[in-house]
């Protein structure tokens, strides 16, 4: 997969994951299956901060000018990297009192998240292989 497809899918999850925690309301949260929060300063801010990653992604992607003005594919692979090991980490260590389907539903978006990044290191040293002719370091 080339590096412009995978930007225009992670820039596009990154805006719908980041519209819906800017809108999730109390019943989202029991219907995904998490803990509802006290207010929803942190989770509008999450969701703010995933917004303005899908925008930096979508420029980099539709950018015209030959110095690169969004995020760009490494910087998208680290952000699915961390956020993804941190949810996981707190999947498997952190004794979250959430019913079975919460576990289900992160542990999927963990996953994708995940593979999002693998196809990004992979297309990454692809377009490196074909610049140097080939040659990979």
């Amino acid at each position: 997969m080339k590096n412009h497809s995978l930007l225009v899918v992670d820039g596009i999850a990154d805006l719908i994951l980041g519209l819906a925690l800017i809108a999730a309301r109390g019943r989202a949260f029991h219907w995904i299956g998490v803990p509802r929060p006290s207010n929803f300063f942190y989770t509008n801010i999450l969701g703010g901060v995933l917004v303005g990653i899908g925008v930096a992604l979508l420029i980099q992607t539709y950018q015209r000018t030959p110095v690169p003005s969004g995020l760009g594919i490494l910087g998208a692979t680290w952000i699915n990297i961390c956020g993804a090991g941190v949810l996981a980490v707190w999947l498997l260590f952190g004794r979250l009192a959430i019913p079975t389907r919460g576990v289900v539903l992160l542990s999927c978006i963990a996953a994708i998240v995940l593979l999002i990044a693998v196809l990004e290191l992979i297309s990454v040293k692809r377009e490196s292989a074909d610049r140097d002719g080939g040659h990979c370091a």
